[in-house]
């Protein structure tokens, strides 16, 4: 028969294997509940690879024995060690049923005898593979044998996937008390590590695998969707500015919705809030990928983008409401808002009036003049627009800034001579539309035209 054979410095206690929950790992180390090696010896006897370990030169067997009708994993020795007699099965104290809800994968059996092997000897001195030789042990190591099945085999095969320190990959960047960002080696979801050791998958692409510090694990070796976020979002907030470059360069993409990375942009943009040079990052990042005159907008078929390139810029559509909203609000990346003048933003042309499109306004002025309507106010500018062809309300006119704003469509009606009166009545006022204080105003103009008020 074949065995997997796992081997580290140091001898394992016998004691050990019976003791349920003692921990004797340091901080740093992977090991923390002190449950693993027992119930990897009954994940191991319950799928039929009962393990053969090896304490320096004495031989621990494990078996199935029933006691007062109920089935017990033991233990044989085959030397005397401490407390425990050579050739007498000892009672491990547990079912073969032991974490059979939740140790299921032969591969959470294999995680913790390696994991134990390098927290004791590191992984210098670990040694494992598949031997076909008798199971014999040496002083000043433990040896763990495990029978060959195909799932032994199966599990073993991705071991290197699943122990970063056993494997050749590549960090692409270290976010200080966060964790770090890895190269991924497959097209497979993102699969999140902890202390170097796998621990699930997260059903979306990504671009990047996760090894997080600060996430905690429950004793199935499982941590918290949420907590395993919250993680992922400090380290990519702080990533570098070609990663980020590499992030923005996809989510333009259909697809883009389906990683991670956007998954998680609400918790990734508090973040960069609190760091000023980070959102310098993603700033530089954007001009990177997009230019210096791209506008953010939030979809390619509405009027802002058609209106953006007509005023020549660069729309880039981001459907991911928690991208634009870093990106804009935290980071300073233009939108239509800030991207455009309040012309362009309100009107589709603007025109410089001829003189005899003056004629009205220039009327309309020195109406208030005749009146002493004016005080100390010079005449406002006119500038005739055409407004965009979404409007679903009639635009007349506005004033921003001395400029009075008429449509051009109306010049010649009644509705030229109404709103110039109106505009011109903003600036003489300085008061807003549907405010008292122009209602009042106009009502003062109201007396004065009228001649009932001198």
């Amino acid at each position: 028969m074949s065995y997997l054979m796992i081997q580290n410095k140091g001898e394992l206690p016998i004691w050990g294997i019976r003791l349920l929950g003692l921990s004797s790992k340091e901080e740093g180390q992977i090991g923390q509940f002190g449950t693993g090696l027992k119930e990897s010896i009954s994940l191991l006897v319950r799928i039929g690879a009962p393990p053969i370990i090896y304490c320096g030169t004495c031989r621990v067997e494990f078996t199935i024995r029933t006691v007062h009708g109920q089935e017990e994993i033991h233990f044989l020795l085959s030397e005397k060690k401490g407390d425990f007699a050579a050739g007498i099965w000892y009672g491990l104290g547990l079912h073969k049923n032991f974490g059979q809800i939740d140790w299921v994968d032969p591969w959470m059996a294999l995680r913790e005898l390696f994991c134990n092997a390098i927290d004791e000897c590191g992984v210098d001195l670990l040694y494992h593979d598949i031997v076909s030789t008798q199971p014999v042990g040496i002083e000043g190591c433990t040896r763990f044998y495990i029978p060959n099945t195909r799932d032994i085999l199966s599990a073993y095969s991705v071991i290197h996937d699943k122990l970063l320190m056993l494997g050749d990959s590549k960090v692409c960047h270290t976010t200080q008390d966060a964790g770090n960002a890895i190269e991924k080696r497959s097209s497979e979801h993102v699969n999140i590590y902890h202390k170097g050791v796998w621990v699930q998958k997260v059903d979306l692409d990504s671009l990047y695998d996760y090894e997080l510090d600060n996430i905690s694990l429950n004793e199935c070796r499982l941590a918290d969707a949420h907590d395993v976020r919250i993680e992922m979002a400090y380290v990519v907030a702080g990533f570098s500015k070609p990663m980020i470059s590499k992030l923005l360069s996809i989510i333009t993409n259909e697809q883009a919705t389906a990683y991670v990375e956007l998954a998680i942009m609400y918790h990734i943009g508090s973040e960069v809030r609190r760091h000023d040079k980070q959102k310098e990052t993603w700033k530089a990042a954007w001009d990177n990928v997009f230019g210096t005159n791209a506008v953010i907008v939030s979809s390619c078929n509405g009027t802002d983008y058609d209106k953006l390139i007509r005023n020549g810029h660069k729309p880039i559509a981001i459907v991911c409401s928690s991208m634009r909203r870093l990106l804009v609000d935290i980071c300073g990346v233009p939108d239509i808002s800030t991207a455009l003048t309040n012309e362009q933003n309100l009107f589709d042309v603007v025109y410089e009036p001829s003189e005899k499109e003056c004629v009205v306004f220039n009327g309309v002025w020195n109406k208030f003049k005749e009146h002493n309507l004016i005080g100390s106010k010079t005449q406002p500018k006119l500038t005739l627009f055409k407004p965009h062809t979404h409007n679903t309300s009639a635009l007349y006119g506005c004033y921003i800034n001395d400029v009075c704003y008429v449509n051009k469509e109306y010049i010649g009606s009644e509705w030229e001579v109404y709103t110039c009166i109106e505009e011109i009545a903003h600036h003489l006022s300085g008061a807003s539309d549907l405010s008292i204080d122009f209602q009042m105003y106009l009502l003062k103009i109201a007396g004065h035209f009228s001649g009932m008020v001198s």
